[in-house]
């Protein structure tokens, strides 16, 4: 097992920044030997403090497409949401199977991804449903008639505590022995390669399994359907001309974006200087203004910057005198 860090990455600081964990490649090096009733799966599996849980765990299978009939696979396939670095330590898992179609994994394959599309936000809703699948897998791992081909388990936290810094990068393991590999482990242009005096070269007859976590102090997802529906709520009550439930609808939007747990505190005062201008954009354009914008599509162009003065010294009180 190797943890490769991104070149130049610096560590990740508590409440300053996100973590999400990916599933890149699996390769099975006798793939093509298999009969047509066996595939591979791949587990990926990410814990961490989140919400008042010491350790809130995410985990997911991927089963790779039945289309797939070569020996390896190459996949960005998505184990968790963008969540909250909120420190302490964070755990990373995973593993490849061979399985089939009769298997207890085929069918817990089938069941996490048929649950994925209710892992939305807000997290807080999100989390029991999480723990409720991750029971579940952990279930069937456990109950499971065969072992992984690889496994792997990992784990780092925020600088000024021993062990792995929490710095992004790409966790490989590598069905060989050390020094059996001629070349160095690296990722060149997003996959797994041996650096040697050759080049850059792909593995072959091994397997491998590489995870991606992500650490990012800026998000690309701001998507709050409660947050949506606020909004539109207070927008048509005041095109109503109801002031009392435009008033409390806004404010009520405000309170939970700058209270909202999916985000770390700096953005959490970001997204409610948002919410507020949302709202208040129909005091200025009243009809014309748009009732589906959501907050997601409106942060692309209008989230204030973490430095910006209005976000800086930003307390909730500036925010609910609605005009």
């Amino acid at each position: 097992m190797k943890y490769l860090e991104e070149p130049g990455a610096g560590p990740l600081r508590a409440d300053q920044g996100y973590v999400r964990l990916w599933l890149e490649e699996g390769f099975l090096a006798h793939r093509r030997s298999w009969g047509a009733e066996h595939f591979p799966v791949l587990h990926g599996g990410l814990a961490l403090r989140l919400l008042g849980r010491t350790s809130a765990p995410f985990t997911s299978f991927s089963q790779l497409p039945e289309s797939v009939a070569a020996s390896g696979a190459y996949l960005k396939y998505e184990v968790t949401p963008l969540l909250p670095f909120t420190g302490g330590v964070v755990e990373i898992e995973g593993a490849l199977y061979k399985t089939s179609t009769k298997s207890l994994l085929a069918g817990a394959a089938m069941l996490a991804g048929g649950l994925k599309p209710l892992l939305v936000p807000p997290l807080s809703a999100a989390l029991d449903v999480v723990e409720k699948v991750s029971e579940s897998l952990d279930r069937v791992l456990a109950d499971a008639d065969h072992a992984p081909v690889l496994g792997v388990h990992w784990a780092a936290q925020a600088t000024g505590y021993s062990g792995n810094l929490l710095v992004p990068g790409h966790l490989v393991v590598v069905d060989a022995k050390p020094g059996e590999l001629p070349g160095t482990l690296a990722i060149h242009e997003g996959r797994l390669v041996l650096d040697g005096p050759g080049g850059h070269a792909p593995i072959t007859g091994r397997d491998y399994l590489v995870l991606r976590l992500e650490c990012t102090t800026e998000r690309d997802d701001w998507h709050q359907p409660e947050l949506d529906q606020l909004i539109r709520q207070a927008r048509a009550a005041f095109l109503r001309g109801e002031q009392d439930a435009y008033d409390r609808y806004s404010k009520e939007a405000v309170i939970r974006a700058i209270n909202c747990p999916d985000f770390v505190p700096s953005d959490q005062k970001r997204v409610a200087l948002l919410v507020r201008e949302l709202i208040e954009d129909v005091a200025v354009l009243g009809a014309a203004s748009d009732p589906e914008l959501s907050l997601d599509a409106a942060a692309r162009d209008r989230l204030p910057s973490a430095d910006d003065p209005r976000v800086l010294n930003l307390q909730l009180e500036d925010l609910l005198d609605f005009r």
